[in-house]
């Protein structure tokens, strides 16, 4: 959890930097790795399966309120231009085609 947070706050600093359609696609080359990163980090957590109440009680104490606060962030981010959520947008659709299964040749 701790590094989906980090990565969601990553992503958000990356698009707080853009102000206009050309500062998007010069932050595309940051954001794909960054969404590719994310989508690792979705299958990990897939991948542990349901935590016990023990567990999953302790992890919402620690990580909610940060993982709150950085979605929160991260909406704010997107809605604040249009070219941001395009941005966005193209960055997940290519790190999802890079994480696609290869073909055999």
């Amino acid at each position: 959890m701790r590094e989906l947070v980090e990565n969601l706050n990553a992503v958000t600093g990356v698009l707080a930097s853009i102000q206009d359609d050309a500062s998007a696609q010069a932050a595309l080359p940051k954001l794909v790795p960054l969404c590719k990163r994310q989508r690792e980090i979705w299958k990990v957590i897939k991948g542990l399966g349901n935590p016990t109440p023990e567990v999953e009680k302790a992890l919402a104490e620690e990580y909610r309120p940060r993982a709150h606060a950085a979605m929160q962030k991260l909406e704010a981010e997107t809605q604040r231009l249009p070219a941001i959520g395009k941005v966005l947008k193209e960055a997940r659709a290519a790190a999802e085609k890079d994480d696609a299964p290869k073909k055999p040749e």
